[in-house]
């Protein structure tokens, strides 16, 4: 950026760069440093209000006044305060505080970065909180003597939480195992026993030493069991939430067969479900089972901490220049390690303690639940020879691949409301932790199941809605999942009938929409695309051809004159050129 203001004059053309000024976002995730807990910061005094009330400072005026014609050399007003406070400062920000991790992060940090040129810098603070059954800490949990070596598995008590917040929407609570009040919770703001005990003095504080700018903020806080770390690395690790049986089990024969795209992805998706990603141990990659697998190693293990995470930010760009470096704006970790290190009891009554009997051990019990369902329908899918299952087994082995994410994450979005409601799910769920599936709307039980058309939910369009169609459209692309849903709707689900011309009408209507045109954009696409792999030439003018087909496949008129005009144009033009 040393040459940002040469550049700028030279594109006095374009205002754009004129009136706008580029930002940039350096991130580092996954940069975990581990600070080690000094015997310094054990014996860390709890931090105090500096600012100084307003009846103390009347009182500091009036007494300069009366004094002030007897001693020309005594002061007690602001400044002497903040002169104090900025020596008290400095004692705490002794090396001594700082650990080897803060240190070797402020040592990295400053050849990274000129703080002149950072706006802010926002960081989080995860610590691991552990219960062993002989705390006092937690005396309603304790068992016995003879289990005083017995690590604990933790859980947010919602109950508890909602408690620490206004009201109930300024957090998301997710259960696990599908209890409604035990689970992880998450929120844009910090609850409560941080906003009190270590937040509202620290940011005035920081306030009153930078000339009353609002330096500090707190932002989102998680809490969770570390459960949720041993079963994925990241999000796109948990295999139990990426609906692969549902997309592998449900996929038509006609639209499998139709692209050799579609049926390769359907066949890796196959095989992760029959675990031969690693046939020395099938269980290692077959989704429920490896969830099920990494469980069981954390219980061995003893991995049942309770993980709290909360983020900081610092408005760089409003410290006092004396007070603008990298100890400045780490300085709040350490009145939040000594929060949690020891105020324990501001915080631990949102949890709730588990034997490893009870908890995660009933959450990898389900999961041998879903891997067995799963199990059974691969087998009937195999049995009508991997055309597909029909309606009602597509509809729930979707059924079970939602439970099942539901289940390990306790994401409510991937629970389709408009379908589990009508099945008596979601009333199972809040009321009973049980994923129950009314076999009067939805019978998996013998052979190829049976739906209840009848009384199945519908849409605006009157169509029925489908959990399955929507998980194809997921994987396999919004084409082949449009097809499916309306040959099920003309072939099996009376769409077909017609009474009268208006029923002829809107037929054809139908036919044309759902079919015809999803169809004719699919291949009229893979086309386009095939002559633009096959043409040479510029990289820009490539890009600009394909953001031209890319919004043709997303208008809703795709055959309109304007759109079959321009597409012509192009299609004699490249075969010119060709």
């Amino acid at each position: 950026m040393a040459g940002w203001a040469h550049y700028v004059e030279q594109q006095s053309c374009d205002p754009f760069w004129v009136q706008n000024e580029p930002a940039f976002h350096a991130y580092d995730y996954g940069a975990n440093i581990e600070i080690q807990v000094s015997e310094e910061l054990h014996s860390l005094a709890k931090e105090t209000l500096m600012r100084p009330d307003d009846d103390s400072e009347s009182e500091s005026e009036e007494d300069e006044e009366v004094e002030i014609g007897h001693n020309n050399n005594t002061s007690n007003d602001v400044g002497d305060t903040r002169e104090a406070a900025l020596s008290a400062e400095a004692e705490v920000e002794a090396d001594e505080l700082y650990a080897e991790g803060l240190r070797q992060l402020i040592t990295e940090l400053e050849q990274k970065y000129l703080l002149d040129h950072v706006s802010s810098i926002s960081y989080a603070l995860a610590v691991d909180v552990h219960c062993m059954n002989g705390q006092t800490t937690f005396p309603h949990e304790m068992i016995g003597q003879e289990e005083e070596s017995l690590a604990y598995c933790m859980l947010a008590n919602r109950n508890m939480v909602v408690r620490e917040y206004e009201k109930c929407a300024d957090l998301t609570f997710y259960p696990m195992a599908f209890h409604p009040v035990y689970g992880n919770f998450s929120s844009p703001r910090p609850p409560r026993f941080l906003q009190d005990h270590v937040f509202a003095i620290m940011k005035d504080n920081m306030s009153f030493q930078n000339e009353g700018a609002e330096v500090l903020s707190c932002g989102y806080f998680q809490g969770y069991s570390n459960i949720k770390r041993s079963i994925r690395h990241n999000p796109k690790d948990l295999l139990v939430s990426q609906g692969m049986a549902t997309a592998a089990l449900t996929l038509p024969e006609v639209e499998a067969k139709a692209s050799v795209h579609v049926r390769a992805k359907q066949q890796r998706l196959l095989e992760r479900l029959q675990g031969n990603m690693t046939p020395e141990d099938r269980d290692a990659s077959r989704p429920f089972s490896r969830e099920r697998q990494r469980i069981e190693q954390a219980v061995a293990k003893d991995e049942f901490a309770f993980r709290m995470e909360q983020v900081m930010s610092v408005d760089v760009s409003r410290l006092v220049p004396g007070r603008r470096n990298f100890r400045t704006i780490l300085r709040p970790i350490l009145q939040l390690m000594r929060f949690f290190l020891k105020e324990t009891e501001h915080y631990t009554h949102v949890l709730r303690c588990f034997r490893p009997t009870v908890f995660p051990t009933i959450l990898a019990s389900w999961a041998r639940v879903f891997e067995l369902a799963m199990g059974e329908m691969l087998l009937r899918f195999r049995a009508q020879g991997s055309a597909g299952l029909g309606l009602a087994l597509a509809e729930g082995v979707a059924a079970l691949d939602r439970l099942g994410h539901y289940c390990f994450t306790g994401l409510t979005q991937v629970l389709m409301k408009s379908v589990m409601e009508p099945l008596g799910t979601m009333d199972s769920l809040r009321n009973g932790a049980w994923p129950y599936v009314s076999p009067q709307m939805l019978d998996l039980r013998k052979g190829e199941g049976r739906v209840d058309v009848m009384r199945w939910p519908r849409g605006q369009d009157d169509r029925p809605i489908f959990m399955h169609v929507a998980s194809l459209a997921f994987h396999y692309g919004p084409e082949v999942a449009a097809g499916h849903h309306s040959l099920l709707w003309f072939r099996d689900l009376g769409g077909k009938s017609i009474k009268g011309p208006t029923g002829a009408t809107r037929f054809l209507d139908e036919v044309f929409r759902e079919l015809w045109v999803p169809e004719m954009k699919s291949f009229i696409s893979f086309q386009l695309h095939r002559r633009l792999r096959q043409r040479s030439g510029a990289l820009e003018e490539a890009q600009s051809q394909r953001s031209l087909i890319e919004s043709w496949m997303e208008s809703e008129k795709p055959f309109s004159r304007r759109w079959v005009g321009a597409l012509s144009v192009w299609m004699v033009i490249s075969q010119t050129i060709v």
